[in-house]
């Protein structure tokens, strides 16, 4: 009898016990049972208040830190400026892809071009009528390749345009 009594009592401890700890960022701080983390994002925990238990939910947004009684820190907010970084580095990086892009569209271009330019001028002193359209299809579609080159340059633009946004705020 005794026995089936203390492991009803450490049974009913390990449902009451609360060790973790929830600190959001407004300040406030509990004494929380950690539940799991949702898909959502969402973090469900249960609270012990007023003689009650209270199962919630806090959107990871609202918690600056949960700390499990082992000390284990679970969730830890960056400050906005690291996350401000980040983002303008991944920014930064889709900057210099799309900056890649438009040397390799314009090199082809250039090429396509150039090497229409050779053929237009082969034509014109072989009199050969043949090397001259070709030469001038191939300069054509060369200038055309250069022309849409050039909207990589304006998404580059605008990628360095949202990285500085991102540097300038701060929370």
């Amino acid at each position: 009898m005794i026995r089936r009594l203390i492991i009803l009592l450490l049974i009913v401890g390990c449902v009451y016990a609360q060790n973790d700890k929830l600190i959001l960022k407004n300040g406030e701080s509990y004494n929380v049972k950690y539940g799991k983390i949702l898909e959502d994002g969402t973090i469900r925990v249960q609270i012990h208040k007023d003689g009650s238990i209270l199962a919630t939910s806090f959107n990871r947004d609202e918690i600056y830190e949960l700390i499990l009684e082992d000390d284990t820190i679970i969730i830890k907010s960056e400050p906005n400026y690291v996350r401000n970084n980040i983002d303008a580095g991944n920014h930064l990086i889709k900057s210099a892809n799309h900056l890649k892009t438009f040397k390799s569209e314009y090199y082809t271009g250039a090429t396509i071009s150039a090497l229409g330019a050779i053929s237009t001028l082969y034509g014109y002193y072989n009199a050969d009528e043949d090397y001259i359209n070709y030469g001038t299809i191939g300069s054509l579609i060369g200038s055309i390749f250069i022309f849409f080159s050039f909207s990589e340059i304006g998404e580059a633009g605008q990628e360095l345009q949202k990285a500085g946004e991102k540097l300038e705020t701060e929370d």
